[in-house]
């Protein structure tokens, strides 16, 4: 004679099959995560390391041009200077990053008096990218340049 269980516990062969099948339907689609994660980080990085080139260039720019009496045919990492739309402009690499400077052949602000000179301020832009003319950072300044009054 057999005796009918009455309280049977454990799982039957497709519970566990479906059970498979959703925590595999889960890991799959947070593994995919990942590659994007790692797309995103490394768009970060490049973005900062940019903007940290575009700052450097900036101090070096205009450390260079405040040095000399007039703004350079070229500069120390890029090529012959062209006139466009009123702005010097620059293109070189720097840190293998293509380097853009747009330096206003005119002064910004009016004249100011200062002990017997004329502080004139040129504004300057700094764009940084690739040569897929993708831009990745810009910064901007001002050049102080004095010169005696006539």
């Amino acid at each position: 004679m057999q005796k009918s269980i009455k309280n049977q516990q454990g799982l039957t062969l497709i519970e566990v099959l479906a059970s498979i099948v959703l925590l595999s339907i889960v890991i799959v689609s947070f593994l995919s995560l990942f590659p994007q994660i790692t797309n995103f980080n490394k768009s970060t990085e490049e973005n900062l390391q940019a903007a940290a080139t575009a700052k450097e260039v900036r101090v070096l720019v205009k450390e260079e041009i405040e040095s000399m009496d007039s703004f350079p045919s070229k500069l120390s990492f890029t090529n012959e200077r062209t006139l466009n739309d009123g702005f010097y402009s620059y293109i070189g690499k720097y840190n293998d990053f293509e380097v853009v400077i747009e330096l206003q052949d005119q002064p910004f602000v009016g004249d100011e008096p200062l002990k017997n000179e004329i502080r004139k301020l040129y504004k300057f832009k700094v764009s940084i990218g690739h040569s897929d003319t993708r831009i990745l950072s810009k910064t901007y300044g001002f050049i102080s340049k004095n010169t005696t009054p006539n």
